[in-house]
């Protein structure tokens, strides 16, 4: 059920009129969502919906024994079966193919060659993102962070709640609990801007991801072979934007959709392409997994506490992992490997005498940001390419002569993808302008941008790209 379609948008509207009447009962309320979401997952695949509900059972119990269990031993204990679990259960589903093939490529080298019989498993749609609430739910009680005791449809719910279900925000369980534990209140909801989230992210996922994915990132990334040097370098710049639009477009929806239901979401992306540095991108691009991975990995790892060589080795093992999070192939791990490498380059950079030079100089800040900009566009390649030949075929393809057919949707696409990042300032002016409308003229704006949406989109809505992580 995508956001962008007729079933949920009804799903949506039902879900919103039942759950403010049942607000006067909190736990009414809460277990109302809590179906409503189990629907809403159970729309994608039926069969599904025990392993959300199972696992969501398990982090719930085991967190209550941790928060309940007064021995330290045996609370970390249960924490660490409480992990295991959880994460065992994500590489089943995920990464069990991956693993196969890296100990028979192993064996081979010496030469056994065995050929595994490995169980048809489908990967279940937003598994990592509700692997990730399961293990904050588990760990955030464990350092004590939630102040009552997690009760049972609270678990349940912060787990599937359904905006942000299947693609994120990754909520902390220590920030949105005290959320569901009060309950929403009418008089505190922002519905103005929850309409402009939406109304965004609906142009953002339709208008723009949708036309660079259909009118050439699609077409390249397939077949880089017939593809001239500017077209292959219009669907390296378009994938920046593409997956900027659409995931950031998901998540102004989910984050307008829990808004107008009485819960507020942490905000998820900050221009991340107006970064002067790779550590700056990280703390703007996708910014509730990046700061799930450095407060329930990097830091366990020891962070920066250490030696400079211990905080490199604690970036480059953070990087991999949230790349192999994303998908079980060598691109992903790559993908992670190239910023994790990156992040230690700029800290010793910084640390150096020539970094210290570097750093008064007034062209270092925009020099800074054109190679971060480019620097994350080409590391998007391996990320969006198959396999590593098509990777190296895209490259080849970046500095192929001619030119090759670039439509002029795909300019005025890239154009609105990249240019609010860049004029921030002025786009916060423009919002604020529209929020100061009266509300009847925002009710007839967001009916023109869905106008707008509708007449000018490409046909179909594909799905969102972080469905399939």
């Amino acid at each position: 059920m995508l956001f962008p379609t007729v079933e949920f948008s009804l799903f949506f509207m039902v879900a919103l009129i039942v759950a403010w009447a049942l607000a006067g009962d909190l736990r009414v309320h809460r277990r109302f969502l809590l179906v409503a979401s189990w629907a809403f997952y159970g729309f994608w695949d039926l069969k599904l919906v025990p392993l959300l509900v199972g696992l969501s059972l398990f982090g719930t119990a085991l967190t209550r024994f941790v928060q309940q269990e007064r021995s330290p031993a045996r609370a970390k204990v249960f924490l660490a079966v409480g992990i295991v679990g959880s994460l065992s259960t994500l590489a089943f589903f995920k990464y069990l193919g991956f693993l196969a093939g890296i100990v028979v490529d192993a064996l081979s080298l010496v030469g056994l060659h065995v050929t595994p019989t490995l169980p048809a498993v489908a990967l279940p749609v937003g598994i990592s993102f509700f692997v990730f609430h399961v293990i904050s739910l588990l760990v955030d009680g464990y350092r004590k962070k939630l102040p009552d005791l997690v009760g049972w449809e609270e678990g349940l719910l912060y787990v599937a709640f359904f905006p942000q279900l299947v693609a994120g925000p990754i909520l902390r369980a220590s920030e949105f609990l005290p959320q569901l534990h009060k309950g929403p209140n009418a008089s505190e909801v922002e519905t103005a801007t929850a309409l402009r989230l939406i109304a965004t992210g609906l142009v953002k996922k339709v208008l723009v991801a949708g036309t660079l994915a259909q009118c050439v990132v699609d077409s390249v990334f397939t077949m880089p072979e017939g593809s001239g040097g500017l077209r292959a370098w219009a669907a390296v710049y378009g994938y920046g934007a593409q997956i900027y639009a659409d995931f950031s477009g998901y998540t102004d929806m989910a984050t307008g959709c829990a808004l107008l239901l009485g819960y507020k979401f942490p905000d998820n992306f900050n221009a991340p392409y107006a970064s002067t540095s790779i550590r700056d991108f990280w703390r703007r691009w996708h910014i509730s997994l990046s700061s799930w991975l450095r407060d329930y990995l990097y830091i366990p790892l020891g962070g920066s506490r250490a030696t400079p060589t211990a905080t490199e080795r604690n970036l480059l093992i953070t990087m991999v992992l949230g790349g192999l999070w994303h998908g079980a192939s060598w691109n992903f791990l790559f993908w992670g490997l190239m910023h994790g490498l990156a992040l230690a380059a700029e800290r010793r950079l910084e640390a150096s005498a020539l970094g210290r030079r570097l750093g008064v100089h007034p062209l270092y800040t925009p020099v800074m940001a054109f190679l971060t900009f480019h620097f994350v566009l080409l590391a998007w390649i391996p990320f969006r390419a198959t396999t590593a030949a098509d990777t190296w075929a895209i490259l080849r393809a970046l500095f192929r002569p001619g030119t090759g057919e670039v439509p002029p949707a795909v300019w005025l696409a890239l154009a609105a993808g990249y240019l609010p990042q860049w004029f921030g300032p002025a786009m916060r002016r423009l919002q604020d302008a529209l929020e100061r409308l009266p509300t009847a003229v925002q009710g007839a704006a967001l009916g023109g941008f869905l106008f707008l949406v509708e007449a000018l989109g490409p046909s179909g809505i594909a799905p969102f790209i972080y469905f399939q992580f």
